[in-house]
């Protein structure tokens, strides 16, 4: 049951960051639109408020926290090297 709500909260994630298309797209089939560019720094605030939402569920927090912790460490990692 945990992993229903945990899929259905990152399918809403990616939704809502993830998929914002053009307004002035052509055509949805077209290959050539790019995915919307995040930022490191968007990135770490959206893994902050992620943070912020599994603190609020108490039982389930443990259970991410490390994860969350190492993803925002390679964040970190990668506004060092300027990766993309």
């Amino acid at each position: 049951m945990v992993a229903s709500n945990d899929e259905d909260i990152t399918n809403r994630i990616i939704e809502e960051f993830c998929t914002q298309q053009d307004e002035d797209a052509t055509s949805d089939n077209d290959d050539s639109v790019e995915p919307p560019k995040i930022s490191t720094r968007q990135a770490q605030e959206y893994l902050e408020g992620l943070t912020l939402f599994w603190m609020q569920q108490k039982e389930s927090y443990h259970e991410f926290s490390e994860s969350l912790k190492e993803q925002k460490e390679d964040v970190k990692k990668i506004n060092m090297t300027g990766l993309k």
